[in-house]
């Protein structure tokens, strides 16, 4: 499966070799860089394994006993080593199609993820410097995710297509009829503030973020995609998806929030402990006749859930038939 509209990795292949020299006819020393794997002739080296893995296996460290800490961190680099094997891959197969990012295209991503922050350009970039991050390492990044998506749309989505007739017979046919419990279904979107992992280290600046991703949503845009693009709430690889809640089990203030919806309409923000939140209704059912929200409110969630379906179906396929074609050497 393809990992949230949210985290491509840029994998910098360097040939770490080092020659001192110390006058006519003297010795030379060498110092290799140790290979983890070598994709198509070009390498991974362990220090680039190391710093991909770094959060990852700190997290292990954590969380595992001693007696089965190697196991744990070796399968834990050997993951971070395959996704890297596959993120590579991808940009060879990028350059092979010679799909180009453009520093305009860069630039417009910036803004984009700017506006979406509430945040100027120049904000976005002291942000960025204020947390240690390099401007130019951060550019790399988004050049690498654009071309990325340049490829799957050019590879495989291009060739997915769902039509409206399809959108409407799987809300007839699938939608409509599933069985649902008692109580509303929704979808949330949240930004939390001062935790390491939050993109705010403010209330204010959460409030913000949380305010430009609700009215992308009002305009029309998929909620499931901004959920998982954007949300920082253990529902965002649902889409945003927390099931079914009765009354009883809401807090006052969600509660408040949820029962004047009609099905497809989209709350107001709430304050929840150290986040804002805001919830989309699907389905209501208060009698046991379920209510749901209309097709052409869902209908671009019906079309992008079907997308999204083939879409992880030939990306698995077409991911297999590269790396078959292709000479992998793991050396870890």
């Amino acid at each position: 499966m393809i990992d949230s509209i949210t985290t491509f990795s840029r994998i910098l292949l360097l040939s770490l070799t080092m020659a001192l020299c110390l006058g006519v006819g003297a010795v030379q020393a060498r110092v290799v860089e140790k290979i983890a794997a070598v994709v198509n002739g070009e390498v991974i080296t362990q220090t680039e394994l190391d710093k991909a893995a770094g959060d990852t296996l700190s997290e292990v460290r954590q969380n595992t006993p001693e007696s089965r800490l190697d196991e744990k961190l070796q399968a834990a680099r050997h993951r971070i080593l395959d996704k890297m094997i596959e993120d590579l891959l991808i940009r060879q197969k990028a350059e092979e199609l010679q799909i180009s990012v453009s520093e305009e295209e860069i630039d417009n991503a910036v803004a984009t993820i700017s506006r979406t922050n509430n945040l100027t350009v120049p904000e976005l970039y002291r942000e960025l410097e204020r947390t240690g991050a390099d401007r130019e390492e951060y550019r790399r990044k988004l050049a690498n995710q654009i071309r990325r998506s340049k490829l799957i749309s050019y590879e495989i989505q291009s060739k997915i297509v769902v039509s409206e007739e399809e959108a409407r017979e799987y809300y007839e046919t699938e939608y409509t009829r599933q069985d649902t419990p008692s109580g509303y279904h929704l979808l949330q979107i949240g930004i939390s503030w001062g935790a390491p992992e939050s993109a705010a280290d403010s209330k204010e600046k959460a409030r913000k973020r949380l305010e430009g991703i609700r009215n992308l949503a009002l305009q029309g845009q998929d909620f499931g995609e901004l959920a998982r693009s954007f949300s920082e709430l253990p529902s965002a690889k649902d889409g945003g998806d927390i099931g079914f809640f009765s009354e009883k089990e809401m807090a006052e203030s969600m509660r408040d929030s949820i029962t004047g919806l009609e099905p497809g309409e989209i709350s107001e923000i709430i304050e929840t402990g150290k986040s804002f939140q805001f919830f989309r209704l699907l389905t209501r059912n208060l009698d046991g006749t379920p209510e749901f929200a209309p097709f052409n409110d869902v209908k671009e969630e019906i079309i992008d859930r079907l997308r999204q379906e083939g879409l992880e179906k030939r990306y698995d396929n077409w991911l297999k038939e590269i790396q078959e074609q292709a000479i992998i050497k793991k050396l870890i």
